[in-house]
């Protein structure tokens, strides 16, 4: 339950899912290595990553439903500093490399990672593999009235990691600890096979792990490095933009519609923004109805700066509170 409601502001921000329900997407069969958008037409990304390596972004996480409204929780958001992969070891690059973005309505093109943590893949020989990789996280902690009404305390991680090459995920995980709840959910993409390997373990109790193998597009996101990736794209009011998305052994598509630019206030400052709405309702996502909609700055950085979450009476607003870079 808890874990929905995070789940859906890091689509978002991508939240945090106090939306319960079983997901109703359909796994999709492709297996293009060109990314989630066809040949057409698009300018070049010729910015700089929009983030730094030691980025965190902090938000307070509001709940309202009937007479019951307060903070409930806090999500970081972090580029980190220093890097992991799913094997081997990894050690820093001398020179950044450069990585291949993709445009909304257009195909692979030059994306600077000037101003990201690049990581080179050392061999078991010893020689540098080819790719290089990015590493973020998020965690979210419960506070306030919700520890007191649910009888629990959150703390769930998650992490993902992304070649640098074209942000395709490589390995993405989440620790989920929540109450008696102890789990461990990893992702494995598979880039020349089209596949994705997910399995879920039991840290109180080894013999309840599953695992499955699904077909998947060869360049594919999950909730948290969809979150980076938008922030590189030039978004334009009116283009849908539509990335295919894998979470717990499923593939989605997911569509994030622009809408008007306006002024907001959040407890971080004022800024100029650009509204997202994420179609994940109605069978995308989430069988339920309901409604999903983000503000990210309307600026090179494009940092996600509110999320508004609607369905079923049901209202969680995650805002920005706290931005900072630690070298």
């Amino acid at each position: 339950m808890v874990r929905r409601v995070i789940e859906l502001y890091i689509v978002a921000c991508i939240g945090w899912g106090l939306i319960t329900g079983p997901v109703a997407g359909s796994v999709m069969q492709s297996s293009s290595s060109e990314g989630p958008f066809k040949a057409g037409g698009a300018s070049k990304l010729g910015q700089p990553l929009p983030f730094l390596p030691g980025e965190v972004l902090t938000y307070d996480i509001g709940f309202s439903k009937l007479f019951l409204s307060g903070s409930i929780g806090q999500l970081k958001l972090a580029v980190k500093n220093g890097q992991a992969r799913a094997k081997g070891e990894l050690q820093p690059s001398a020179k950044p490399s450069t990585a291949v973005g993709n445009r909304a309505t257009g195909s692979p093109d030059q994306l600077s990672t000037r101003g990201a943590t690049v990581v080179q893949e050392i061999d078991s020989d010893g020689t540098k593999g080819e790719s290089a990789n990015i590493e973020f996280s998020a965690r979210v902690v419960s506070k306030g009235f919700f520890t007191w009404l649910f009888g629990i305390r959150v703390e769930d991680s998650y992490g993902a990691i992304v070649s640098s090459d074209d942000f395709g995920l490589l390995r993405s995980w989440k620790e989920i600890d929540q109450g008696n709840l102890h789990r461990r959910y990893e992702t494995k993409v598979d880039r020349e096979s089209g596949t994705v390997s997910y399995s879920e373990s039991d840290r109180k109790n080894a013999s309840a792990a599953k695992a499955k193998t699904v077909s998947s597009p060869r360049w594919i996101l999950d909730l948290l490095s969809a979150v980076y990736f938008m922030r590189t794209l030039d978004i334009k009011e009116g283009k849908t933009i539509t990335l295919p998305i894998t979470d717990v052994g499923q593939v989605y598509m997911i569509d994030a519609v622009p809408g008007r630019r306006e002024e907001i206030q959040v407890e971080a400052g004022r800024f100029k923004s650009i509204q997202l709405d994420l179609r994940i309702f109605d069978g995308k996502y989430i069988k339920r109805s309901g409604e999903l909609i983000i503000w990210l700055s309307d600026d090179a950085r494009r940092v996600p700066l509110r999320a508004k979450l609607k369905s079923s009476g049901t209202t969680v607003n995650i805002t920005l509170s706290h931005q900072e870079h630690l070298g």
